[in-house]
C-alpha cells in the first residue's frame, strides 16, 4: 500500500513538467527605463574640404577733402629760402584745408602730391628726393592747426643753392585729407601712386 502514493506523485510531476501549452500574445510594452549616463566623446573626425572663396566686397564711399591743383607762387620759395639751414618752405591753406581737424592730425591720412608739369604727366607723392646738378634735394611736408589749418611743404638741400635758379620752373601742389574715421578703408590702396588714389576716390584733375 505504501507504493501507490509514491507512484502518483511521480506521475503528476511528469505530466506538469513535460506538457507545454501554445505561446500567448505579447503583453503591452513596459514603461521606458531611466536614461543612462552619457558615454565618452568620440574622436574628432577629419576636417571638411575648404569652401570656395567669397566675392570681394565693394569699397564704400568715404568722406574726404581735397584741394584742386594749386599753382605755387615761386616767389614764396625764393623769399623763404634760408642759406643757414639750406631750406625753404611754402604753405597751403584755405579751401578744403580749412576742414583739417585735430583728430585728422592725430589719426587721419594727409596726402600731398606735386608736379612740375602742367599736363600732370609726372606726379610725385611727398616726401621724395632727387638729385639736382650736384645737390641732393628732399621735399617733405607737415600739417599744423594753430591760428589756422595749413599744410607746409619743405625743400631741403645738402648744399647751398641759388633759389632763383632752382625755383624757376612752375610747380603745382594738391592736398587730400582723409579723416581718421575713414582712413581704414584706404588699406590696399598704394598711397604713393596718385593715379590709384585718384581712381579710388573718384577725383578729377
Amino acid at each position: 500500500m505504501k507504493t501507490i502514493p509514491a507512484l502518483f506523485i511521480i506521475l503528476v510531476v511528469f505530466v506538469f513538467s513535460s506538457c507545454e501549452g501554445p505561446q500567448g500574445e505579447a503583453g503591452p510594452q513596459g514603461a521606458s527605463g531611466a536614461t543612462g549616463a552619457q558615454g565618452p566623446i568620440g574622436q574628432t573626425g577629419p576636417p571638411g574640404a575648404q569652401g570656395s572663396p567669397g566675392q570681394a566686397g565693394l569699397a564704400g564711399k568715404i568722406t574726404f577733402y581735397s584741394t584742386g591743383w594749386v599753382k605755387v607762387n615761386n616767389q614764396h620759395w625764393i623769399e623763404d629760402y634760408e642759406p643757414s639751414i639750406l631750406s625753404s618752405a611754402i604753405s597751403v591753406f584755405g579751401s578744403d584745408v580749412d576742414n583739417l581737424s585735430q583728430a585728422d592730425l592725430n589719426g587721419g591720412i594727409i596726402l600731398v602730391y606735386d608736379t612740375w608739369y602742367e599736363d600732370k604727366s609726372l606726379i610725385n607723392a611727398l616726401p621724395y628726393d632727387y638729385v639736382f646738378e650736384d645737390n641732393h634735394v628732399w621735399f617733405s611736408y607737415g600739417a599744423s592747426k594753430t591760428d589756422k589749418s595749413q599744410i607746409n611743404v619743405y625743400a631741403t638741400f645738402t648744399k647751398n643753392i641759388d633759389p632763383k635758379k632752382f625755383f624757376a620752373d612752375d610747380q603745382w601742389v594738391r592736398v587730400i585729407i582723409i579723416p581718421a574715421s575713414a582712413g581704414g578703408r584706404m588699406k590696399g590702396v598704394d598711397l604713393k601712386d596718385y593715379h590709384a588714389v585718384k581712381e579710388y576716390l573718384g577725383l578729377k584733375d
